[in-house]
């Protein structure tokens, strides 16, 4: 009878702490501000982003959400088109023959080639099909994919950069005080030798922490997704990711989804780095404006000189996390990423133990 109070008081206790420090990073030192100039930053370029796709394109996404997934009748659908091309190709070529030897007149000739021109109209579109399905044929794991929204969405660079990099700015500039504002106001002095200060206030922060992290990146990814899934769609997520031209190298037995897992596993796993760091060098400055500094020389400086092609520094920078589908397509690339996710993983963790070792109580 005397334990229950005891633990309702216990549970009161951390929920305070907790909304007392959501309370501090939110409406004190005004990341909910941040929060809200990012949905504005990404509602409003996003607004104005028009796509222009010409009718072949229109056609060939048609042709790719009606051959997916391949079957014997659509098979046989293809075989048939194929042929329907080739006798109409057949017959231009009869009918030029028959102008040469002069069984045909010019006029006659011209006005048989523009009927068969006209019903030729979509065989470049349709040739890029077959060219697919001939792939299929030889490689048996394959499957037909529209491809755009993923190479868009994962490779191309001018798509990743914008939001990249406000990921990156908001979440160095919204985080930087978390650890500091304590230092710079003495309270530390408390909350590190209080009974449910210390460690437990540290976990609390970086629980906080990471969650506003992820928040930016949900924030930063959702308007391009929408986007590209209206326009494109993103369709097939479990047909094997080496239907797509960029991921040959992966088995068949990773699909696209997978793929797409993966790749968000990767920007959370950058989100926590870069939070760790700033962590680790607000404790050891001590300072809001120095641990910003220090955070954007760190983190941003090296991402966007490697951006701009001094791919020297791209083992210092998070180059290959962020931008991963640049690298994909060769084994090298894929050795960068992994040597990229191993460096950033054994800083995580040297980090993680220089915080826990010297926020602590003060003797």
């Amino acid at each position: 009878l005397v334990e229950l109070p005891q633990f309702k008081n216990f549970q009161s206790q951390s929920l305070s702490l907790i909304k007392q420090e959501s309370y501090k990073i939110f409406f004190i030192q005004k990341v909910f501000l941040l929060c809200i100039l990012c949905i504005l930053i990404q509602c409003y370029q996003y607004q104005h982003i028009s796509i222009y796709m010409d009718n072949d394109e229109k056609i060939y996404q048609q042709y790719m959400k009606r051959l997916e997934p391949l079957t014997n009748e659509k098979e046989q659908w293809i075989l048939q088109e194929q042929k329907h091309y080739q006798d109409l190709n057949q017959q231009l070529a009869t009918i030029s023959k028959k102008r040469e030897q002069g069984s045909l007149t010019q006029t006659q000739a011209n006005a048989m080639q523009e009927q068969i021109n006209e019903q030729l109209r979509g065989e470049q579109v349709f040739q890029r099909v077959f060219e697919q399905y001939e792939d299929i044929q030889n490689n048996p794991q394959k499957q037909f994919v529209y491809p755009v929204a993923y190479q868009k969405y994962f490779i191309d660079i001018n798509w990743l950069f914008m939001p990249t990099l406000l990921l990156c700015i908001f979440t160095i500039i919204g985080l930087s005080q978390v650890i500091t504002y304590e230092y710079q106001n003495q309270m530390h002095k408390i909350t590190q030798t209080s009974y449910r200060g210390n460690h437990y206030i540290l976990n609390i922060k970086l629980s906080l922490s990471i969650g506003i992290g992820i928040l930016f990146l949900i924030i930063v990814l959702t308007p391009p997704f929408v986007l590209l899934q209206q326009t494109y769609g993103f369709s097939s997520l479990l047909a094997p990711a080496m239907s797509i031209q960029n991921f040959l190298l992966f088995p068949s037995w990773v699909s696209i989804g997978m793929i797409c897992m993966m790749s968000l596993i990767l920007k959370v796993y950058v989100v926590f780095i870069i939070i760790i760091g700033i962590f680790a060098i607000g404790i050891k400055v001590r300072n809001h404006l120095l641990t910003l500094f220090m955070s954007i020389c760190l983190f941003l400086l090296p991402l966007l000189f490697a951006y701009g092609g001094y791919h020297f520094i791209d083992f210092i920078s998070l180059y290959p996390l962020l931008f991963h589908g640049q690298f994909v397509s060769n084994i090298e690339g894929l050795l960068q990423i992994l040597f990229s996710f191993i460096g950033y993983g054994i800083l995580a963790v040297v980090s993680l133990k220089y915080i826990y070792t010297h926020y602590k109580s003060i003797h």
